[in-house]
């Protein structure tokens, strides 16, 4: 996951957007990139789940 804190995601999703840590990881299982963008909430979430 990509962090961005600018206010500016033109090329990725903007960190409110996302609904759930499961969303992150399916997204970035179909692209085999990095995911933009999260910040700290998106961060923990995504670490929790995969624990």
């Amino acid at each position: 996951m990509v962090g961005d804190w600018s206010g500016c995601y033109d090329n990725g999703r903007p960190p409110l957007s996302w609904v759930g840590s499961v969303a992150i990881l399916r997204q970035y299982m179909k692209s085999g990139f990095p995911v933009k963008y999260g910040q700290c909430y998106a961060f923990a979430g995504v670490v929790t789940t995969s624990m």
